[in-house]
Order: C-alpha cells, then structure tokens, then sequence
C-alpha cells in the first residue's frame, strides 16, 4: 500500500525547525564508549543481563544508568515514558557530560516494551485538519496510538518536544533510501530553493551561476553529497577539470559511490579525457545507482531529507540508536537463553561465518509485502562474496547455515524447521504483534528466534498493517554484511519505525574488518609519572585508520587524524587509577571502531586508595564486605561508576554491601578517597561474582498487569 500525505512532509520540515541542536565534529562507527547501557534496578533479570554485557562488551562504569520505579507492564504512558525513563536518560548524558560520544541507547531486561501515544497521534491529525486532509479510518488506523520503547528512544528530541514527526512513514533520515531523491531534496526552506536554483542553472547552462550557489551551500553543509556532486557536475559542464575533479573526491568521500552513473553523466563530457578526472572516475566504488550507500552512524550528524548529512543542524535530524538486549517478561526469553544469546552475539564480531542469507516467498502477504526487494538485496550480497537465495517455504527448511532470515509469517515453530541459526544472524518476521508480550499473545514473537541463537530481531507493538516502511528492507543484511552493527544495519533499513521494537545486542558486526592497533611502549604494571608516551602502530592486515580517539576512564578526551603517538601528562590528573582507552576507526564509510584498553596506576604525589575482600564471589541473598584503605582525604567511600555504594568518614573502613542490590553476575567496583575540595583518588578496580539461581523460564508479570 503506498501511502503520500502531504501534511506529513510538511509537518516534518516545520518540526526540524522546532527541535535542531547544536551540531559538532563527529565520526561515525560504534564501540562501548558510544554506547549507554539502561538497566531497572528493580529487575532482578535486567540486572542479571546488564551485568554480563557490562563484562562481555567492556562498557565504561559511567555509561550505565540505573533506575528506579519502572512499571512492570508492557504498555504505559507517554507521560510516564517521558519522565522515568527518557528525560532520565537524557539528563545521565549532559550531567557525565557524554554529548559528544552517546550514540547508542540500549536497554537491558525489564522494561515497558510499548509506549501509549495517544495525545501525540491527537497533534498529528489536528495539523492535518489544518492541512485540509480528509483522514478515513483506514488512513486513522495505520497510525495507531502505541509506539515502541525503542523507536521512542530513537526519535528522543522530537518526542520530548512532542513533535509526533516520529509517526511519519518517512521520518527515519538515516534510512538508505532509493537514490532517486538523493540529487531533489538535500535541505529545507530557503536552502532547498538556493538548492533547486543551482540545478535550475544548470539545466540552463548558467553553470558559472551555478557554482556560486552550489559553494555557498557547500561552505555551509560541506557534507552534503548531493552538493559536492552537483558542484563537480557544474565545473563539468565549464570544462574545468581541476575543480570538477577536487569536488568529485569531495564527493567520494562524502559517499559517492556510483561509477557507472558518472561515466555517463554528460555533464562531464567535457572532461571525461581529461587524466586526472578519469582516474579519479575509475576510483569510485561500483554501486548500482539504485539505494543510498551503507552509511556510519553518529548522533552528531544532521541527517538530511535526502539521507546524506549536513552540517546546519536545521537541515536535518538526529538521533539515537536504540536496542532492547531481552524480554523475560510472560512469554519471552528466559534468563538462560538471554545470556546465552549475549554471549554468542559478543563472540561473533568480525568471524565472518560461512553462510547463506535466506529471504522466505510465500503466498501469505508478510512475505509477499518485501518480496519485490528480495532479488536486489541478494544481487548486493552476492556482490560481496556472500550466498544468498530464495527459498518457497515459511521458514528456511534443513538449512544447517543460516547468516540470515527475513520471514513473513504469523505462526511458526522454528524447531519445527530443522534448521541451524549461526551466531551474529539478524532473524526477523512480518507480522502483526511480534513485540507484544502475553501469556497467550496469539502470534509468534520475536523472542522466538533468540532461543535459537540469533543475535537480533525485531516485532511490532501493535498492529502496522502490511506496510514495507514499517519493517526492515531486504537490504538490512546487506549493511550488516558491509561491516556496519546490528543497530545501524537496522535504521538504515526502517523508514518508518515508530511501532517497531528493535531487539538483541546493538553492537554485534560479524562482518566488520576491526581496525587494529598496537601499543609499542605500554607501561607495566608499576605506578607512572610524569609524562608518558604511548607509541603506536597498525596490526598488519589491519584496515586503513582514519582516526583514532583516545577516552580517560570512559569519557572523550581526544580526536586525532590518522595514527600517531599519545602523550599522557600524569601531572594533569589526580594519583590512582586511571584508564585510558585507544580507539582506531578505519578509514571508511562505515567507520568501524577498535579498542585498546591500558589501566593504569598514577603516583605524582604518594596518594593512594586500595580495596581488598577476602574472596571472590558471594551470594546474593548476603552481603559483600570489603575494606577500604586510603591516605588521602578525610573520607572513603565505595562507586560502581556513578553509583555511590556507601561512603564512611576516615581513611579506613569496612562497607558491607548487599550483594542483591548489585545484581548476579560479574560486578566490578572501586574505592575512592574524598576530601573537601571534591578532589579524590581511586583504587585500582575491584572484579567479584555474584552467585544466584539462572531461571529457565520468563518470568511472569503480575496478574493485575
């Protein structure tokens, strides 16, 4: 069913204007730094998870958030979404100040899968009243008042700006859309005009006129592809081969992929001879002029109407990609299958696996639905070196290899198929209710597939209808297979996602080539002063790194072009612990992360704090009793990141700690010593277990709920 309303084009482009922030320097990529973990602190299950993934993925002590007083049900309101759970969230990253390095939110366990958005669908029809539009119920209906925790999360600025934008079956900017717009609709307002001004002169054969504008809409939006493109065409079209070729690599390496279209541009006649600009040519990727090239995801960019990125951040969006790592809720996963499904996804990163994507063809309209985009996706995999086929069953059948699925099918066994899941596979299925959680849901859900071993998959939270734009495109494991995360290869195939509950570890990439780096002078286990050096040097085989940003316990503390050495002034920070994080990111769209992880112990001044306790795991109905020693400051106190654990005055005390309130699994803490002024020192990091029960069943929710 296609669907055009004109008030919804309109009502995007006003809200830009409404919600824009402030844009600065970003690359893309996604690791653990990028990521903020939010966990229920009254759910035993979200701790349990969040606590495993903490440990499997390295994630900062300050990029989790712990709350409180979430409803256990599955479905709540706006009101209450906004003010338990988004605005705390929001509030987390500009207090630890993480603005500049959050592009992932990601859920543990044991939250509402469902948000109530009755009052924000109530906006969207009185502005298309406004608009004059006649909405019937049919029309009404798609637009049904519930979205998904997720996909809030995603559109975070335009939902607390009660913007209903989100709701919008082209509201998802990132999304790679077909390339058809990519050259129309790069910006809003008096930009577009400028814009359509410039191809107008063009088209006209003013391209000196043309220039003038396209360099002023450059100079503003310098990575807007469309506008480096249309600038190299305008030399082009003059026969300047220099400045047609330095816009063109401009072009390039904003994302231009498209040999083929080039060459046959006519704008370039002129210079199509000329060597340098058909060398350059013969350098561009060999895309089909068919869909948006993959694309690196970061919350600083400024997506624009057309899905390339400008740097005026009133052209464009912004948002956060989000994930729910397990529902153990009533008819979910259980606690077992959750870590299980953690683990295997953590340990497929970069592995490659030797398999065949599957896309299900049926008679039955969920398959039916996505099935026009089925050969093009598997053309692309094919492109890169990977099977992919169409087979004529409801689920892939005896299939002991499957990288991926995209199935269309209200109920389904997947024990029933005989078939073998490989870790890292996004598995997904159309259907009505695949994210609504009972204990007699009536369909087949998502959850379906993690017991099974897959890393990611996704449901909707109400009935969508059968409309493409709300579910993933068949090119989801196309940017999955070009190295992008499980999180990016999702947005970049859902136009429409506001109902979509998005579900399994944000940060698996099995086919990302991970750059990587070594530390020629890493310090030993001894305490450093001074000024130390860290020197470093690519892994051979590793790719070409483009930058590399450097994190102190957690948090941005530096951007740097290319590979180079990094002086650590101990002198700049306070004695104790420290860790310092070296992040490459390969030179490349997609802008793929590594990591290299130095702690270190800072002795400039004699300060020093250690936590010791006398065994390594404890229970979780006792306590955990450690002791604190320090000879700085006036008291101590024990932290897990931002959580104050117990604070005592003196340099020595013992804390005991109720190992519930830390949750089962591994935990790591830390002492610090604290004086007047707010200064401190940390201890060296302390690694226990808490031991308890793994249940094997979801856990199920009140029966008043």
């Amino acid at each position: 069913m296609r669907f055009g309303l004109s008030y919804l084009v309109g009502f995007v482009v006003f809200a830009l204007l409404l919600i824009a922030a402030d844009q600065t320097l970003a690359v893309a990529g996604g690791g653990p730094e990028n990521l903020l973990l939010v966990v229920n602190r009254d759910d035993a299950s979200s701790m349990l998870i969040a606590n495993h993934y903490i440990r499997l993925r390295n994630i900062p002590a300050g990029n989790v958030v712990y709350l409180t007083d979430i409803p256990r049900q599955s479905l709540i309101e706006m009101t209450q979404f906004k003010s338990l759970i988004l605005e705390p969230v929001r509030t987390a990253i500009q207090t630890r100040k993480l603005e500049n390095q959050i592009d992932y939110v990601v859920y543990s366990a044991g939250f509402p899968t469902a948000v109530s958005n009755h009052s924000h669908r109530q906006i969207l029809f009185a502005e298309a009243e406004k608009q004059g539009e006649q909405l019937n119920e049919q029309i009404k209906n798609i637009f049904h008042p519930q979205a998904s925790l997720t996909s809030l999360t995603y559109f975070a600025k335009p939902v607390l700006a009660d913007a209903p934008v989100y709701m919008s079956m082209s509201a998802n900017n990132y999304y790679r859309r077909p390339t058809e717009g990519l050259l129309a609709i790069p910006f809003v307002g008096a930009p577009q005009t400028e814009y359509e001004n410039a191809i107008a002169a063009i088209a006209s054969n003013d391209a000196t006129g043309a220039i003038k504008l396209l360099r002023g809409l450059a100079d503003a939006n310098p990575g807007q592809l469309a506008v480096l493109y249309q600038l190299a065409r305008a030399h082009g079209i003059n026969g300047d081969a220099k400045e047609a070729t330095e816009a063109l690599i401009h072009a390039i390496r904003a994302g231009w992929c498209y040999r083929d279209h080039t060459q046959d541009d006519q704008a370039f006649a002129k210079i199509a001879d000329d060597p340098l600009f058909s060398g350059i040519v013969m350098r561009i990727a060999d895309e089909r002029f068919d869909v948006l090239p993959t694309q690196g995801f970061s919350s600083r960019y400024s997506w624009g109407r057309n899905g390339s990125i400008n740097s005026q951040p009133e052209q464009g969006m912004q948002y956060l990609l989000s994930t729910m790592l397990a529902m153990t809720w009533d008819s979910g996963n259980s606690e077992r299958e959750a870590l299980a499904q953690i683990e295997r996804s953590v340990a497929a990163d970069g592995t490659r696996p030797k398999g065949t994507f599957y896309f299900c063809d049926t008679a039955d309209v969920r398959a039916a639905t996505r099935k026009p985009n089925f050969h093009a996706a598997i053309a692309k995999l094919k492109r890169l070196g990977l099977d992919a086929e169409i087979v004529g069953t409801n689920l892939p059948e005896r299939k002991r290899d499957i990288n991926g699925a995209m199935i269309g099918k209200n109920v389904f066994k997947w024990s029933d198929s005989g078939s073998e899941i490989l870790p890292g596979a996004i598995c997904e299925n159309l259907t009505s209710v695949g994210a609504v959680f009972g204990k007699e849901p009536g369909q087949t859900q998502l959850t379906e597939f993690f017991k099974y071993g897959a890393a990611g998959s996704c449901g909707t939270v109400i009935e969508p209808f059968a409309l493409q734009a709300k579910f993933p495109h068949p090119l989801i494991h196309v940017h999955y297979a070009r190295g992008c995360t499980l999180a990016e290869a999702f947005y970049q195939s859902v136009h429409g996602p506001f109902q979509l509950l998005i579900m399994g570890d944000a940060l698996c990439r099995p086919w990302a080539d991970v750059p990587k780096v070594s530390i020629v002078s890493t310090p030993d286990d001894k305490p450093v002063q001074g000024t130390i050096n860290l020197e470093m040097n690519a892994v051979a085989g590793s790719p070409r790194i483009g930058a590399v940003e450097i994190y102190l316990n957690g948090k941005l503390a530096a951007r740097r072009p290319g590979l180079s050495d990094v002086p650590f002034e101990t002198n700049k920070v306070a004695d104790g612990f420290h860790e310092l994080r070296i992040v490459p990111i390969s030179n490349d769209a997609i802008q793929t992360r590594g990591q290299t992880i130095i702690p270190l112990t800072v002795r400039n001044h004699g300060h020093e704090v250690k936590l010791t306790c006398d065994k390594q795991s404890f229970d979780v109905d006792g306590n955990v009793t450690v002791k604190v020693e320090s000879n700085y400051g006036d008291r101590v106190a024990v932290i897990r990141g931002f959580e104050l654990l117990g604070e005592k005055t003196g340099l020595i005390a013992t804390f005991q700690i109720p190992a519930k309130s830390l949750g089962r699994g591994p935990v790591t803490i830390q002492a610090v010593g604290r004086d007047g002024s707010d200064g401190e020192v940390r201890s060296t990091p302390l690694q226990i277990m808490i031991d308890g029960q793994i249940e094997s069943v979801p856990t199920p929710l009140s029966p008043s709920k």
